[in-house]
């Protein structure tokens, strides 16, 4: 479960200029098993409040909670270990073409110590979850954009994180891919029972999947909509999203 509460991020001014509010006093929560979709225009403040969850940027004011323990309390190697509950994909798949598709997932728990062959085992698993299993020795030079961003998710998740976080990651993507990546993310939610936050600026990449939608505008919550009984996602005043 992740709890936001009261978050405000303040970027300094350059050259004379006036400070920037990238969020300003915003707060949620999001259940775990659930998505949450954060989409709103660029400057919105999604992406801040994005890597403010992880701690990637520290708030100014207010808490982030993950499952019970409050980040923004903690610094050093507490911070560290407590970012291992939370993983992170982004529209830049972000791989070294040095190494296989199984060795970047593998990196992860190369740099936490894992041993070599506990390493190569829960690779090779969440290759093969994202449909990935026959091309481990394939470096991402050799594998189309889909299946990079797949190898990315699997990355992402060989920490046994809690939480994922996807920040505009369907962005490089064809319709096609967007739409098989949108699902994986789902029933890998569904399956491991994550708690995933999904960052878009386009309510159509979310509108199938997520549980509950959050509309920002100014780094403010300007709107806010719930899948209801019907499965059909929904604003606050009842409006189909």
């Amino acid at each position: 479960m992740i709890e936001v509460s009261h978050l405000t991020k303040v970027y300094p001014g350059r050259r004379n200029t006036e400070p920037v509010l990238a969020v300003d006093d915003l707060s949620l929560e999001v259940e775990r098993g659930h998505v949450m979709g954060l989409i709103g225009p660029s400057g919105s403040g999604k992406s801040t409040l994005g890597r403010c969850l992880t701690l990637l940027e520290r708030p100014t004011s207010g808490t982030i909670t993950v499952d019970g323990v409050e980040l923004t309390g903690l610094g050093g190697a507490q911070l560290r270990q407590a970012r291992r509950a939370i993983g992170m994909i982004f529209q830049a798949f972000n791989l070294m073409d040095a190494r296989s598709a199984l060795g970047n997932v593998e990196l992860p728990l190369q740099i936490a110590g894992v041993a070599a062959g506990e390493r190569r085992r829960r690779a090779m698993d969440l290759l093969e979850r994202v449909g990935l299993a026959e091309k481990a020795s394939v470096h991402p030079r050799h594998l189309s954009g889909g299946q990079q961003q797949r190898v990315a998710i699997a990355r992402a998740l060989v920490n046994r994180p809690s939480v994922l976080i996807s920040d505009e990651s369907t962005s490089a993507l064809d319709h096609a891919n967007t739409q098989a990546i949108i699902a994986l993310l789902r029933d890998l939610t569904d399956e491991l029972g994550l708690t995933t936050v999904l960052i878009s600026h386009q309510l159509e990449v979310v509108r199938d999947i997520c549980d509950e939608v959050a509309v920002l505008d100014t780094g403010r919550i300007v709107r806010t909509a719930v899948r209801d009984e019907q499965h059909v996602l929904r604003y606050t005043n009842g409006e189909a999203a």
